[in-house]
């Protein structure tokens, strides 16, 4: 008697989220095809690299409150993909930085935190746009073929299977709305969702900046973050190979100052951002030897979905990402890592439970 054939499911966006429910579903036996439009899987979990300088950009460190998240950390820690960041912490107001010290451990992935993405996708299939064109993974339509889902590109050709058992989109919202028009009422609660932008600016400087700090939340500026990310565990960056490590900075503004210059180039960004840097501390700066300033457009959420995921069981799709507060543990907040991977599980759950369904 022939064997039915393993169902297949598609999941759009390969963050932390998709990428959490695609090796929860490896973990189950139930094979999955991850497309992102990036270069490389991690959404804002990630690393940017302009040799000999790398800087994580987006995400900036995360903490663990959820058993299950807890759980992936501590294998993460044991192989040494991430590693606890003891930053001296420190809170920033008028040209004054006030220390501070929490009982939270932070943790960053090693050697950049690309790594704990690039763990969650070991050996899952990831199709990312570098390699085959710069929109070689972006899926712009998915529709409904009788009870299978079908993606395409932006040319209009087929994408991967023929056809898919179920499908996931874990983009960020404003994203995911077109993607879900074969399920409107998860469109319309998609829709609803207001994101936020963030410019990064990452700078080298081939000194040791003198801040009593490591990481800060700055308030009442143009900035709304700064880190040495030099001072991460694993961090190397040397502007030539005779060279002391240069010191490796990233600057996160403000949404609002984000939203503000939204469509700014980047090339004004960077020493916009950089000279509030030094008004915002009261550092005298030197002229940094790289700059660089980068665009998150959907960088955080102001009105997360209050759950881990939003689910239609009978066209069998899911909608996840760090725009749904999950609320895993006291103190969790949606746009953190961990709001990714817990609605990820999430996602894959609900994945499974279609497709044990159907199999009835």
């Amino acid at each position: 008697m022939p064997t039915e054939p393993a169902p297949r499911v598609a999941v759009i966006g390969a963050g932390i989220a998709g990428l959490t429910a695609a090796r929860a579903l490896a973990i189950a036996g139930v094979p999955s095809r991850v497309f992102d439009k990036g270069r490389a899987p991690g959404g804002r979990a990630s690393t940017r690299r302009h040799p000999p300088f790398q800087f994580d950009h987006g995400a900036q460190y995360f903490t663990v409150r959820d058993d299950r998240f807890m759980s992936a950390a501590t294998s993460w820690l044991s192989d040494r993909v991430i590693a606890p960041w003891t930053a001296r912490m420190a809170t920033i107001e008028g040209g004054q930085s006030h220390p501070f010290t929490d009982a939270a451990t932070r943790y960053v992935g090693v050697p950049g935190m690309s790594a704990v993405a690039a763990r969650l996708a070991r050996d899952l299939s990831v199709r990312c746009g570098e390699g085959s064109g710069p929109a070689a993974g972006q899926v712009w339509r998915v529709s409904r073929d009788g009870p299978s889902w079908r993606l395409f590109d932006q040319s209009g050709a087929a994408m991967g299977e023929p056809a898919y058992d179920a499908c996931i989109v874990s983009v960020p919202a404003p994203q995911a709305v077109p993607l879900l028009a074969g399920a409107k009422d998860l469109a319309a609660q998609v829709a609803a969702i207001r994101m936020l932008p963030t410019w990064a600016v990452m700078a080298a400087f081939d000194r040791t900046i003198e801040a009593p700090f490591d990481a800060a939340m700055v308030r009442n500026s143009p900035l709304a973050w700064v880190a040495r990310d030099s001072s991460k565990p694993g961090r190397a960056s040397a502007p030539d190979a005779d060279a002391q490590p240069a010191e490796c900075w990233v600057l996160h503004a403000s949404h609002e100052w984000s939203q503000q210059h939204l469509e700014d180039s980047p090339e004004s960004v960077a020493p916009a951002l950089l000279t509030h840097f030094a008004e915002a501390t009261g550092l005298g700066l030197p002229v940094p030897i790289f700059a660089i300033a980068h665009r998150w457009r959907y960088a955080a959420v102001a009105n997360p979905i209050p759950a881990p995921s939003l689910a239609d069981p009978a066209r069998r799709i899911v909608a996840c990402g760090d725009w749904c507060y999950p609320a895993p543990a006291p103190g969790s907040a949606a746009g953190r890592i961990e709001a990714a991977f817990v609605s990820g599980l999430a996602a894959a759950s609900h994945v499974q439970a279609f497709l044990a369904d159907a199999a009835q």
